[in-house]
């Protein structure tokens, strides 16, 4: 994944091949211990997520933060 903010990168995202056999990336997401982002480990972590969700709405890109225990993550966020 390209650098966004600062030294932030997601942690993976899905890109596939359109029907015109163009690059297209479907979703990213972010893992973390836990959804809440106000108890992350990090005070600057919660900025960059924030930053994240904002950049990919405005590209169009689905975006969400997931851990271990979300179910259907590859499903878009609400």
């Amino acid at each position: 994944m390209p650098k966004i903010i600062q030294n932030y990168n997601p942690d993976w995202g899905i890109i596939r091949l359109d029907e015109n056999k163009n690059v297209k990336l479907e979703l990213v997401r972010e893992t973390k211990g836990n959804i809440d982002t106000n108890l992350l480990q990090f005070r600057n972590e919660k900025r960059k997520i924030d930053c994240a969700n904002k950049h990919f709405k405005a590209i169009g890109i689905d975006y969400r933060t997931v851990d271990d225990k979300v179910p259907n993550y590859w499903e878009p966020a609400n």
